[in-house]
């Protein structure tokens, strides 16, 4: 069986074969370049025959979640049997290839969410997420109260060495993240991605992890939002800024929350800011 599409009341319905190879991935190259100009909302990657997956089809996925997000619609995929979505898991490619559980909750209409509810689902979504990218990147595990509100008040003069943020700015709703860092931090992480006998700290690695972890972060917060809830956020890119210019006072209020985010390897702490 071939990688076949059906499109059927403005979604996109890709059916993958029992065995994907990675010839398959390059079909599926060939076959996607005009689905992202295809008049739907959503394209939906249907994995119920699939009982094996190469890890090639991972790359030719993400380009066409970028391709489609380009044209403001999305993909999502379904009917992983367990053992798959082990896999993918465990590859870290479970946001990269948009899984939801059930295809009518990706469809669901605007959930009409206060700003405090709002706050409780980014919160919650933000915290499984870097779990998630913790444990993957770095191989530890985060402590984080989602139900933390109140910035600490060491914090407004704590010596923050870089500070990362994304402006998710729809035309419903605005919100800014940003992760907060101190150098004894980002030298541990940077040494367990160098691992043992890796050398001098590399500053071009240190510098990429604020940004790193943080899209990570947000894209996945980003994709169950717009998918559960019928939230606008869109893609966006972070920018890296010296504490000078977000300080931890930036955006305090009833509409900002900090989450500390403790480790093994050391402490670092998200902010997010919804605009009213």
């Amino acid at each position: 069986m071939s990688i076949q599409n059906t499109v059927l009341a403005h979604v996109n319905l890709i059916d993958l074969p029992g065995h994907v190879r990675a010839a398959d991935a390059t079909q599926f190259d060939r076959s996607s370049s005009k689905w992202p100009d295809l008049p739907v909302r959503i394209h939906v990657l249907d994995f119920k025959a699939v009982e094996a997956l190469d890890s090639a089809f991972y790359s030719s996925a993400e380009r066409f979640k970028r391709q489609v997000e380009a044209k403001n619609s999305k993909v999502v995929s379904i009917n992983f049997r367990p053992e798959i979505l082990t896999q993918v898991i465990k590859d870290g490619k479970e946001i990269t290839l948009g899984h939801v559980r059930n295809l009518s909750l990706s469809q669901s209409v605007k959930v009409d969410d206060s700003n405090e509810e709002a706050k409780t689902w980014m919160i919650k979504y933000s915290v499984q997420a870097a779990r998630q990218a913790m444990d993957t990147m770095f191989n530890t595990t985060v402590a984080a109260d989602e139900n933390y509100r109140e910035m600490p008040p060491s914090l407004a003069d704590a010596n923050f060495f870089k500070v990362a943020t994304i402006d998710g700015f729809g035309v419903k709703r605005q919100s800014i993240f940003r992760l907060y860092f101190q150098r004894q931090t980002l030298e541990s992480l940077t040494r367990t991605v160098l691992g043992p006998g890796g050398g001098p700290i590399d500053e071009e690695t240190l510098l990429s992890i604020p940004c790193e972890l943080l899209n990570i972060i947000y894209t996945s917060v980003k994709s169950r939002l717009n998918d559960e809830r019928g939230y606008d956020l869109p893609p966006a890119i972070p920018k890296l800024l010296d504490p000078d210019r977000a300080p931890p006072t930036l955006g305090r209020g009833h509409n900002t929350s900090w989450i500390p985010m403790i480790t093994a390897l050391g402490a670092f702490y998200l902010q997010i800011e919804l605009k009213a």
